[in-house]
């Protein structure tokens, strides 16, 4: 009975964690560079070796490699994600 018991709450964390992971949220990024039309290109620390193309800063600064913002991410996706803030150093 114990298995059964572990098996069910295993697939109830699971649930819980794939509704989290679906809901708009936001998250610290750094800018890696800063394209000719003014999109960034972006990483998600602690892995810097996966950088996002092309994202939209929506924030009213203008942002420059290694500043750090506040990345939208819309249904916890980095797929039409954008930037909604710069974070002050």
């Amino acid at each position: 009975m114990p298995s059964d018991a572990t098996q069910f709450i295993q697939v109830v964390n699971e649930l819980i964690t794939n509704r989290l992971t679906a809901i708009d949220r936001t998250t610290l990024c750094i800018i890696e560079s800063v394209n000719e039309d003014g999109t960034v290109n972006v990483y998600i620390p602690p892995d810097n070796s996966n950088v996002f193309h092309d994202i939209i800063n929506e924030s009213k600064y203008t942002l420059k490699q290694g500043d750090k913002a506040l990345l939208y991410l819309v249904g916890g996706r980095t797929y039409n994600s954008f930037i909604i803030a710069k974070v002050k150093n």
